[in-house]
């Protein structure tokens, strides 16, 4: 009996390691996905940036208003409009005339730049 319990012992620890193994190999998987995801998350945000003209600033209020070029993530054609700033820090550094590329999201009612900078 007891040679049969030592095999029957053997069998589990080997049958726990390959499960062991495969819940690896799944959560390596998964893993890599996800930093996939985030690559090609950040790669279509970069491809996103809209091309514009500062018009005019308004700090104080976190406000800009921008001559832009069509904004495909909101399927709008250009056009000259305000928007608010998701920070009024990102006013700083801003001049009128100068050229930009921003990425702008709804949030509510409202069209908010999320990102902003100077265009090369």
């Amino acid at each position: 009996m007891t040679r049969n319990t030592f095999k029957s012992a053997a069998n589990v620890n080997v049958s726990a390691n390959t499960n062991t193994n495969a819940i690896t190999t799944v959560a390596r998987r998964l893993i890599f996905g996800a930093v996939l995801s985030s690559v090609a998350l950040l790669a279509s945000a970069a491809e996103d940036l809209t091309n514009g003209v500062v018009r005019r600033i308004d700090a104080a209020n976190g406000k800009v208003t921008i001559k832009h070029d069509e904004i495909v993530n909101l399927d709008m054609p250009g056009m000259t409009m305000v928007f608010k700033l998701q920070d009024k820090a990102q006013a700083t550094g801003l001049s009128v005339g100068q050229a930009v590329r921003f990425h702008v999201e709804m949030e509510g009612d409202a069209m908010v730049i999320t990102h902003i900078e100077a265009a090369q």
